[in-house]
C-alpha cells in the first residue's frame, strides 16, 4: 500500500480527529510498526486508503463555512475555511508537477477569505461561493493528473480513484458556482465513472479506456475553468 508524506504543520489535529473516524484500524497501525516507511522530520504519513476517505472534507466544511457566515459566526466560519484549506494543503504537498500551482493559489485566496471573514469583512455569501468553485477547480485539476499518471504507470486501484476524485470534484465546483454541467459534461462524468470501474473490476485493465475517458472529460474541464473569473 502506497502512503502520502505531508506536512505536518497543515493541521495534525484535523486529522487526529478524522482518522478514527475514516476507518484507520489496527491494520494500518500493525503495517506501520513492521513496516515503518522513512518520513522527513515535520512530516505526517497517510496511507492512501484514508487519503481518499477524507476526501470529501473540503466540501462538508465549505458548507458549514457558508451555514456560520449566514449565522453571523465570522470566527466559526474562518475556522471551518481554513479545515478545508488544510485538505487542499495536503493535496499540493503531494502535487507532482503544474498541478501544484492552481493548489496553492486556491490555498492563498482560502486563507485570506479566512482573514476577511474573522474581521467582518466579506459582504456577500456569493464570494464565497466563487472562491470554493475555485478551489473545487484546482483539485480536480490536481485528481486528474494523478488518475492520468497512475494509468500510464497502469495502477488501477490508484487511477479507479482519482477518476472518481475528479469526476466528484468537477460536479462540486459546477454546484458552487452555480451552474449547471451541460450534457456533453455529464456524459463524460458518466464515461469516467465507467472507466473507473471497469479498472477495478475487469480482468483485463482497460488503462487506454481510462485515458480516452479522463481526456474527453479533460476537454470540457478546461472550458470550465473560465467561469469562475467570467463571472466575477
Amino acid at each position: 500500500m502506497s502512503r502520502h508524506v505531508v506536512m505536518s504543520a497543515i493541521g495534525f489535529a484535523l486529522l487526529a480527529t478524522l482518522l478514527p473516524a475514516a476507518g484507520w484500524g489496527a491494520e494500518g497501525a500493525k503495517d506501520a510498526k513492521t513496516n515503518p516507511p522513512a518520513v522527513p522530520e515535520g512530516y505526517l504519513l497517510i496511507e492512501d486508503d484514508v487519503w481518499f476517505r477524507l476526501a470529501d472534507e473540503p466540501d462538508r466544511h465549505f458548507i458549514e463555512a457558508r451555514s456560520e457566515y449566514l449565522r453571523n459566526q465570522p470566527v466559526d466560519a474562518a475556522a471551518a475555511v481554513l479545515k478545508a484549506t488544510a485538505m487542499l494543503k495536503l493535496a499540493a504537498a503531494h502535487a507532482q508537477g503544474e498541478e501544484k500551482k492552481p493548489l496553492q493559489a486556491s490555498i492563498l485566496e482560502l486563507e485570506s477569505l479566512a482573514g476577511k471573514l474573522e474581521h467582518g469583512t466579506v459582504r456577500l455569501p456569493r464570494s464565497l461561493d466563487r472562491i470554493f468553485a475555485r478551489s473545487f477547480l484546482a483539485l480536480a485539476n490536481y485528481n486528474q493528473a494523478e488518475a492520468r499518471r497512475h494509468l500510464k504507470a497502469e495502477e488501477p486501484d490508484k487511477a479507479s480513484r482519482h477518476l472518481r476524485a475528479a469526476s466528484r470534484d468537477i460536479v462540486h465546483a459546477a454546484a458552487w458556482h452555480g451552474t449547471e454541467l451541460e450534457d456533453h459534461m455529464l456524459h463524460a462524468l458518466e464515461e469516467v465513472e465507467k472507466a473507473a470501474s471497469r479498472l477495478l473490476s475487469a480482468e483485463a485493465k482497460d488503462f487506454t479506456g481510462g485515458i480516452q475517458a479522463l481526456d474527453a472529460m479533460h476537454k470540457y474541464f478546461e472550458k470550465m475553468r473560465e467561469l469562475p473569473k467570467a463571472a466575477e
